[in-house]
């Protein structure tokens, strides 16, 4: 549920000129700022900085999909007092969860952009299940070998 306090419309459409957005108004005003933290975007991605706790975390994320359906963005990331919440039609809802994991409380928006790139570049690919299965039906295949070399 959306908190009542959050202005998707506002935000929306701040999102839509440069994929950043304030819900504090001395922010959004403020072009330096917004230059440094649309430079830290990626291409299709958004971040809005939302100065409202909710009464649930799962609040924000819906914040997050409401602007990332209405500003036409991949992956819409909301900062809020203490915590990030994340959506995204590219990556998995766990690699967002993992990647929202890796950002330190407090950290300004540049930061915080940083934190979550580094966090989803660690869920690239995965090696283990990969290699294990690999090394799994190597196994198998020697033993059937060895098996069939002493009948």
């Amino acid at each position: 549920m959306i908190p009542a306090e959050v202005n998707i419309e506002d935000l929306a459409a701040q999102l839509s000129e440069d994929g950043v957005a304030y819900s504090a108004p001395e922010l959004a005003r403020d072009a330096q700022l917004n230059a440094a933290v649309a430079e830290a975007l990626r291409p299709g991605e958004g971040i809005a900085v939302v100065d409202v706790v909710p009464g649930k975390a799962a609040d924000m994320r819906d914040v997050a999909q409401e602007l990332a359906d209405t500003a036409d963005l991949n992956t819409v990331i909301v900062q809020w007092p203490g915590q990030v919440s994340a959506v995204s039609q590219s990556h998995s809802r766990g690699a967002l969860e993992a990647a929202q994991g890796e950002v330190p409380a407090g950290v300004d928006q540049v930061t915080t952009l940083e934190y979550f790139h580094a966090g989803l570049s660690s869920d690239v690919f995965p090696w283990a299940p990969v290699l294990t299965g690999v090394l799994l039906v190597a196994v198998v295949a020697a033993v059937s070998a060895y098996v069939r070399a002493v009948r």
